[in-house]
């Protein structure tokens, strides 16, 4: 840290995650500031991947965290639990987030060995926690859709949360926020947290099993699958291009937007194709 800035530092509550994070004060909000590893791909640096992915996620339909590349490889993330006050003694008001591993009471022992709860077990904690739990539901459902349509499959339980809402006692889906590709070296795709019933496995089949715990019906679940699965396959070129990636980055990332198989088995089958070409 440079001398000028170490008297300006001040320690905070662990924000977790893999990489070292500051809060800071830009343009009248706070951001969380996330920077980059020396372990880092310089052709695909994580601040510019997940800026491009906040904006696609927005272009699907998702309320996703504000946020921006500065410095080339530092990525801002604009603190949506920090609203400034003013008043006698005005400062920044901290609004209560509960994450999904608070909402589960899972322990993170627990996390590293079994999966503590899924998106389906999610939404229906949110029938007690959301002022408008239809909505809140709908809308995890569709993130859903959307981590798997990007390969998003750090998609833990600390990657969602919900955040106080103006009704006292009551809370609504926070925005959207650590949304990356993964690049896999197999076709099967499994998620941190359960798409449906017990099941991981990032298929459409999975997607569409749980539809009712999210308030939705047969055909409403369907629409959302192919809303997104459409948004996703028109701009993810583009929102990678606006964050400046280079064509043969953008290239090497094609299998993370591959789509939605629609059943193990023809994961199965796509794998088998590949081992034994005819």
């Amino acid at each position: 840290v440079p001398k000028a800035l170490e008297g300006r530092l001040r320690p905070n509550t662990a924000m977790g995650g893999a990489r070292p994070k500051l809060t800071v004060a830009h343009d009248g909000r706070l951001w969380l500031a996330k920077f980059p590893s020396s372990r880092d791909d310089q052709s695909l640096p994580d601040a510019k991947l997940e800026a491009a992915m906040l904006a696609l996620g927005a272009m699907c339909g998702i309320n996703t965290a504000k946020a921006q590349v500065a410095l080339g490889d530092v990525l801002l993330v604009e603190r949506f639990d920090r609203a400034w006050v003013d008043g006698p003694e005005p400062g920044w008001r901290r609004d209560s987030f509960l994450s999904a591993r608070t909402i589960f009471n899972a322990s993170a022992g627990a996390q590293q060995t079994y999966a503590s709860g899924g998106y389906g077990r999610l939404a229906t904690e949110l029938v007690r926690y959301s002022a408008d739990p239809q909505a809140d539901q709908k809308a995890l459902f569709r993130r859903m859709v959307f981590n798997v349509c990007i390969s998003n499959t750090d998609d833990h339980d600390r990657n969602h949360g919900v955040l106080a809402d103006d009704q006292p006692g009551c809370y609504r889906l926070s925005p959207a926020y650590d949304l990356l590709p993964r690049q896999h070296s197999t076709l099967r795709k499994h998620h941190a947290m359960t798409l449906g019933g017990s099941e991981s496995l990032g298929t459409r089949e999975n997607l569409l099993v749980d539809g009712a715990k999210f308030g939705l019906s047969p055909n409403e679940a369907e629409v959302i699958v192919k809303e997104v699965e459409l948004g996703v396959a028109h701009h993810w070129h583009e929102c990678l291009r606006a964050q400046g990636l280079s064509a043969s980055a953008i290239d090497s990332l094609q299998s993370c937007f591959d789509g939605i198989p629609l059943t193990a088995n023809d994961l199965d089958q796509a794998i088998e194709s590949r081992r034994n070409p005819r």
